[in-house]
């Protein structure tokens, strides 16, 4: 009788066993998609790093070419050509921005 008992004992503890051995496996598992998940999360983090920087020089620019259209506007009405090169200039950079 006693051994009878110790044969249920034993068949639960080898089913818990298997449990265990399944969660340990899940949680690898789970546990590479997180490494990949926080190495694609590094790779767009330094991309819109970039991003940003490249933003900044384009603001940059504009404000600078604005300037200049300002300038080239109160001096010297001869260099339409340039004002309008610079203007598109300005345009496309905006449109970059978009």
């Amino acid at each position: 009788m006693i051994g009878k008992g110790f044969k249920g004992v034993d068949a639960r503890f080898d089913k818990i066993e298997n449990e265990i051995v399944l969660i340990k496996e899940r949680l690898d598992r789970i546990e590479m998609k997180l490494d990949s998940l926080e190495r694609r999360i590094l790779a767009i983090e330094d991309i819109l790093t970039e991003h940003g920087k490249d933003i900044r020089e384009v603001k940059g620019d504009i404000k600078d070419i604005k300037a200049e259209l300002k300038t080239l506007k109160k001096t010297d009405s001869s260099n339409s050509d340039k004002i309008i090169l610079l203007e598109q200039r300005v345009k496309v950079l905006e449109n970059k921005l978009i």
